[in-house]
């Protein structure tokens, strides 16, 4: 290291008495001023030592002043003729045997406002002579002043410079620190905003009417849903739930696809968005069919369009028509004789208990249509289906749905149910199913017997077709407990053709999730 050192790299203060200059001002940015350290003890170095400690008027341990390796005198004490700076601004050193001669009661040092080390390295980028040029207007501008100033005079208003600025950084914190409150009071006014939003929505979405409004009122359940309770629901919408996360929701009558009407080619785009969550679009399909609201209520409660509502409860009830019958299989003969009530002591074969039902349809457009549809027994225009329920009263059998005129021995005999029966089972069924010729071998009929051409029936018969209508029932509580779904009540619309199958295929199944009609086993 050169006699002199270098400019010191760390936070430094200037040793000459009331000489404030420090590297780094209040800021913390750097003030553009340099330091530079009292010369060593070589022997040329002690001598200039104790020349700049008498000339600072610094004695080594009076005063509290310690002189140490560290020990700096700022670049304001010295001639600017003195300095020497490298080309890139970065290093400043002193010429060999220079003296700090600028001191307050010497020289007035000119006041200068705290500059960052960036502005100084923009004036050292210009060449030498542009330097020289700015150190000698440098140190014009600093010539002493008239001597009838007094020094003391000097050393106030380089006091009342840094006291000023001081003041005003005191003044800028209070401020900032003021803007900040404040900034603090409107973040907390806006989380309290936010808070009071959340509260809100979630106090709208508590009384909106939906699945969880509802989940805890088992009545409520039933009514709107068709099922005893939310564990009920919440179990068949979790069996459903992995494949209803890929419906391909319906886009109209005319929609071709190679795959099931429901599900999403996996190698097609994905669709929009759903604006409910699956929960929600499964209760509100249940709603439709259980209550039978219009599509315009439902829309409003659900805030979704009419024409959204129709693309979703077709997809789900296509959906609904294809899972569920796959959890009611036909039961075997054995499941049924195991299970079978003791009210069927009399009828211990018994395997289904047959009958037909008819609803209401809106007039067909064209005459084919309406002659098909037509039933002289209702008449009017419907659509006939045949129900096939175990002992129990599950329902274990739903045909297609047919015109009104079909004949209940036609639909039985075109909808397949005989396949499913063995030698050994008994079919039962009300007197008009004359079917005992298209039953399958070793299968019979058990119907109330006819009068004939007898006046009236005998004692026997009356007993017989007390004791048949006693268990047949069951059929009629089962097609009952179908009707309790009100999209079935008055006319079914056009609108609806297309899925009126499904719809009512979908209904019979849901009551299987209820409690059976007849409870099964046989007494001791």
């Amino acid at each position: 290291m050169s006699l002199f050192g270098g400019t010191i790299s760390k936070g430094r203060s200037c040793c000459v008495p009331r000489c404030n200059s420090r590297m780094y001002g209040p800021d913390g940015c750097k003030t553009g001023i340099h330091f530079f350290r009292i010369p060593g003890n070589v022997i040329q170095g002690k001598q200039l030592k104790a020349e700049w400690c008498r000339l600072i008027k610094r004695i080594d341990g009076k005063d509290n002043f310690r002189l140490t390796a560290t020990t700096s005198i700022c670049s304001e004490h010295f001639h600017s003729d003195d300095i020497i700076v490298s080309e890139d601004c970065n290093i400043w050193r002193l010429k060999k045997g220079c003296k700090p001669l600028q001191f307050p009661w010497t020289v007035p040092i000119k006041t200068r406002k705290l500059h960052n080390r960036q502005s100084y390295e923009e004036e050292c980028v210009k060449n030498h002579e542009d330097a020289d040029e700015k150190r000698n207007e440098t140190i014009k501008s600093v010539e002493p002043e008239p001597a009838s100033q007094q020094p003391d005079d000097r050393n106030a208003g380089d006091h009342a410079y840094f006291s000023s600025a001081y003041g005003k950084l005191q003044t800028s914190v209070e401020i900032l620190n003021e803007k900040v409150v404040e900034l603090n009071k409107e973040l907390q006014s806006a989380y309290d905003r936010i808070e009071s939003l959340q509260a809100e929505i979630n106090l709208h979405y508590a009384n909106r009417f939906g699945v969880n409004k509802i989940k805890d009122d088992n009545d409520a359940m039933l009514f709107y849903t068709g099922f005893q309770n939310y564990g009920v629901f919440r179990s068949v919408f979790e069996y459903l739930e992995s494949k209803a996360e890929n419906l391909q929701y319906w886009r109209g009558k005319n929609e071709e696809s190679d795959h099931k009407s429901y599900q999403r080619n996996p190698g097609s785009k994905p669709g929009p968005k759903r604006k409910l969550d699956l929960e929600e679009e499964f209760f509100m399909v249940l709603v439709r069919m259980r209550v039978g609201l219009f599509v315009r209520d439902l829309s409003d409660r659900f805030s979704i369009s009419q024409s959204y509502f129709s693309k979703l409860f077709t997809t789900w009830v296509n959906f609904l028509h294809a899972e569920l019958p796959q959890l009611f299989p036909f039961p075997s003969q054995d499941a049924v004789y195991r299970a079978m009530p003791s009210s069927f002591k009399k009828y211990p074969t018994t395997r289904i208990i047959l009958d037909c039902t008819e609803i209401f349809i809106e007039v067909p457009s064209t005459m084919l249509a309406q002659s098909q549809t037509w039933s002289n027994y209702k008449h009017h225009n419907t659509y006939k289906v045949l129900v096939g329920v175990a002992p129990t009263g599950n329902v274990t059998f739903v045909s297609e749905l047919w015109g009104g005129r079909a004949s209940d021995k036609e639909i039985t005999l075109k909808s397949g149910v005989l396949n499913f029966l063995e030698p050994g089972d008994n079919v039962m069924a009300d007197r008009g199913f004359e079917i005992a010729d298209i039953l399958p071998s070793g299968v019979t009929l058990n119907i109330p017997p006819f009068k004939g051409n007898a006046a009236q029936l005998t004692a026997e018969q009356v007993q017989n077709t007390m004791d048949i209508a006693s268990v047949r029932i069951h059929v009629e509580r089962a097609i009952g407990r179908i009707k309790n779904y009100h999209i079935l009540d008055g006319i079914i619309p056009l609108s609806l053709s297309h899925i009126a199958n499904q719809i009512f295929t979908v209904i019979a199944y849901l009551t299987c999730f209820l409690p059976p009609l007849v409870a099964p086993g046989k007494e001791e």
